[in-house]
């Protein structure tokens, strides 16, 4: 196999998902994004440290939270760096929820996109009302405080989820055969169709993986957006803009970037808090 040439464009995708304990989650990001990108582009697929979860939590419960959402951006924030560092073109973070996004432009140099903007933004060319289908109702607050920040409110048309929710152990067990979920996927579209939706997308990364999985491309005749190639070629097309036109992130006001010294004082201090914030926790459960 041969190494990386000049040409060669390299994304590193960032899943929030432990993807020690989904291995085959895992093997199909990887082989999803060998099929969407160009021929020159490399797409190297990394989860959050193991142990990120407690037992039985998922990522979607943790995010739910604000604070445990805060601690967990930090471990994204140290792999968009590290990615910077190894000479990679583009972030790219794989969840819908668009973890600490701001944070994460504001931290780099090189382009960071991520899940539910990029859908977004490229599906908007190619339908006029979208609708997205998420997982659980817990979910629909966050999707509508996104689309609202991102400006598309007036081109969603719905927001709606499967009926009853998809529970991880669905999950898993889908993945070896997606058409146990289709009826729920079905119904879901239709409630988008009775909106006025004329683009459907998956609202949540391993819903997108399992209905690409399936070769599932339209539903109540609608046609489906695959998210993570729509996250993918936004990432090319920024890395390429970057390297091609010139066009650099903009540090001037929303993602402007701490100077050196300051982040490595904050750093500091952080870690020194958390360490006593885990001391303090440990002996409050011991008394």
């Amino acid at each position: 196999m041969t190494g990386p040439t000049p040409d060669t464009t390299r994304i590193w995708v960032q899943s929030v998902t432990d993807l020690s304990v989904l291995p085959l989650y895992a093997q199909q990001l990887e082989e999803h994004a060998a099929r969407c990108v160009r021929p020159s582009t490399v797409v190297d697929v990394h989860g959050v440290a193991p142990g990120t979860y407690p037992e039985g939590v998922p990522p979607v419960e943790l995010l739910r939270y604000p604070a445990a959402e805060y601690l967990l951006g930090v471990q994204l924030l140290r792999n968009a760096g590290r990615a910077e560092q190894e000479g990679y073109h583009a972030f790219a973070v794989s969840c819908f929820f668009d973890p600490v996004l701001a944070e994460l432009r504001g931290a780099v140099d090189i382009p960071v996109v991520s899940l539910c903007e990029s859908t977004l933004m490229m599906s908007a060319a190619a339908g006029c009302h979208l609708g997205l289908i998420g997982i659980a109702e817990s979910n629909k607050d966050r999707l509508v405080d996104l689309v609202g920040r991102y400006g598309f409110a007036a081109r969603v048309a719905a927001i709606v989820e499967v009926d009853p929710p998809i529970g991880e152990d669905e999950m898993h067990r889908a993945y070896g055969d997606p058409a146990l979920l289709l009826p729920r996927f079905e119904a879901a579209a239709g409630r988008c169709a009775d909106a006025a939706a004329d683009l459907l997308i998956p609202a949540e990364g391993v819903l997108n993986s399992l209905l690409t999985r399936g070769g599932i491309g339209e539903l109540a005749g609608i046609p489906v957006v695959d998210a993570f190639a729509a996250l993918l070629a936004h990432a090319e097309a920024l890395a390429w803009l970057s390297r091609n036109s010139g066009l650099t992130v903009s540090h001037r006001h929303g993602y402007a970037r701490a100077p050196a010294e300051m982040m490595d004082a904050v750093s500091a201090r952080a870690r020194e808090a958390l360490a006593e914030s885990a001391t303090a926790v440990r002996g409050l459960r011991t008394t």
